[in-house]
């Protein structure tokens, strides 16, 4: 079955991912999502191939895929290892049933319709296309984040345009009233020079005070609009520096993140190479167990047909035959091993190690009198070892 995520960016932009598993399905739809999200969330932080804009959008910041090889690797183990979580969630995949047409189609939505219906439709029709609206918290968090910030810094700017503005308007405004209060002073040194104007003198005095404090207010608004302009410029620096913070911090956890992944892949990487070392130890020790099994009731069909026979032996005057001999302080006797592929081994135990590979027809001199769990002490030339007693022919 193929999976495949599609998201649509801003500015007509796509991106997906997409993967096959074979004769299996995945039943967990929310963290399948969840998987893909991660990596759209992971991408438009790096800020290499996606990036988040100053309206809190994702738009695509690489032209071209093939500069940036690296990343493409590291998304595809992260997509892998994500999918390796997902393994409880795993079901088999039934069979196709045959009366709908593999190329039609059925459409959910996540939030509306239950994921018994959707996983129905997934192994029934052809195509199966699931919608989700809303992002995973954390990247609509982080992108309404950056918006706010982006809209802060905006109107901010605008303030800061509009002090500017009044700034100048007060400026040409302070310009007019030096004019004006020149041409008052002219007007003074004439009046002062002509006696006729005498009664005129006091009422431009008047006006020129009056000036005068009206240039006092101008000046005073002016040292205003100039402080609260300093104002907004160390807001607005404020704000950069928290916006840049806040980036920083968000990529220091998304660094640990990806640390402790690493870490728990090693992990499960040594516990899958562990499993293997025990599974091949247990299907070695099934095999000699069904191994000795077969030899063991092959022994059974022997002695019944040496038993049938009548095919035994007698010692004679309680004295060994010719066949017995002495190895040091131990009596031995000639033993004849049964059958092919006969492991001889240190201990008396099915799953010892074995010394050597003995076949039909050997002979082995045989401690008859060191036998203990149905084992016989042997030896072979100047191997010593042990051997099923099923496994030797001791008739004399």
């Amino acid at each position: 079955m193929y999976y495949t995520y599609t998201r649509h960016l801003e500015r007509n932009e796509y991106i997906g991912f997409c993967f096959l598993l074979n004769s299996v399905m995945i039943s967990d739809l929310n963290g399948l999502f969840e998987l893909f999200e991660n990596t759209i969330t992971h991408l438009s932080v790096s800020g290499e191939i996606l990036k988040i804009n100053d309206l809190g959008e994702i738009v695509a910041h690489a032209a071209s895929l093939v500069s940036h090889k690296r990343i493409l690797l590291q998304i595809i183990s992260s997509l892998e290892n994500d999918l390796n979580k997902l393994e409880p969630s795993l079901q088999k995949l039934p069979t196709q049933p045959y009366s709908i047409s593999k190329e039609e189609e059925k459409r959910f939505a996540i939030s509306s319709d239950t994921q018994e219906d959707i996983l129905r439709a997934s192994y029934t029709y052809g195509y199966t296309f699931i919608t989700k609206e809303e992002d995973s918290q954390a990247l609509t968090g982080y992108k309404g984040r950056i918006k706010r910030l982006n809209q802060e810094k905006k109107e901010l700017q605008e303030d800061n345009d509009r002090l500017m503005a009044n700034i100048i308007r007060l400026e040409k405004e302070k310009k007019q009233k030096n004019k004006v209060i020149f041409l008052s002073i002219v007007a003074s040194i004439c009046i002062l020079g002509l006696f006729i104007f005498a009664g005129k003198i006091n009422k431009t005095s008047h006006s020129l005070i009056e000036t005068q404090e009206t240039l006092s207010k101008a000046e005073s608004n002016l040292s205003s609009e100039q402080s609260q302009h300093e104002n907004t410029k160390n807001r607005l620096s404020k704000l950069r520096q928290d916006q840049a913070d806040e980036r920083s911090t968000f990529l220091t956890h998304m660094a640990t993140k990806d640390r402790e992944i690493e870490e728990l892949q090693q992990e499960l990487s040594d516990a899958l190479a562990n499993n293997a070392k025990l599974r091949t130890s247990l299907d070695g020790a099934i095999s000699d167990r069904d191994y000795y099994y077969n030899l063991l009731a092959a022994a059974q069909r022997q002695r019944k047909y040496e038993s049938s026979t009548s095919s035994t032996y007698k010692s004679n005057n309680n004295q060994p035959s010719s066949s017995y001999k002495r190895l040091g302080n131990s009596q031995t006797i000639t033993g004849t091993v049964k059958f092919n592929d006969i492991d001889l081994r240190v201990d008396r135990d099915p799953l010892a190690r074995p010394i050597i590979t003995l076949h039909k027809g050997w002979k082995v001199d045989v401690f008859y009198q060191d036998h203990k769990d149905g084992y016989y002490r042997v030896k072979y030339g100047n191997t010593e070892g042990y051997l099923h007693e099923v496994t030797l022919d001791l008739s004399r």
